[in-house]
């Protein structure tokens, strides 16, 4: 099958992902994976994890994020909301490894074509 996935680190940006695909797959054969069935598969241990360390403070909000917050906009949470990336270490996105290092939260989502 195929597969579509998607990462940010700017959550708003995620959102609006998201809803666009899932607004184009309507009645379509494109199916959503949970976070479920992405970690029990799919998911490696090492800088995976969304959000900082124990460890680590929570990062201070951006602007950016303050504003959408306010907006009321959607927060990207859910079943849908992949905790891991399902793809292996050696593909990370520069932005992914970054964000993981600092404790920043990444926003994932995977469907595929049964």
């Amino acid at each position: 099958g195929s597969f579509l996935y998607a990462s940010t680190n700017v959550e708003d940006v995620g959102v609006a992902m998201r809803e666009e695909v899932v607004r184009l797959a309507r009645g379509g054969r494109l199916k959503a994976l949970t976070r479920h069935e992405i970690r029990a598969k799919h998911c490696e241990t090492d800088m995976t994890e969304v959000g900082p360390p124990a460890s680590m403070p929570a990062p201070t909000p951006t602007l950016r994020q303050r504003r959408y917050a306010a907006s009321g906009g959607a927060p990207a949470v859910g079943p849908y909301w992949l905790e891991c990336s399902p793809m292996p270490a050696r593909a990370r996105t520069e932005t992914e490894v970054a964000c993981a290092l600092e404790g920043k939260p990444v926003h994932r989502f995977l469907f595929y074509v049964p």
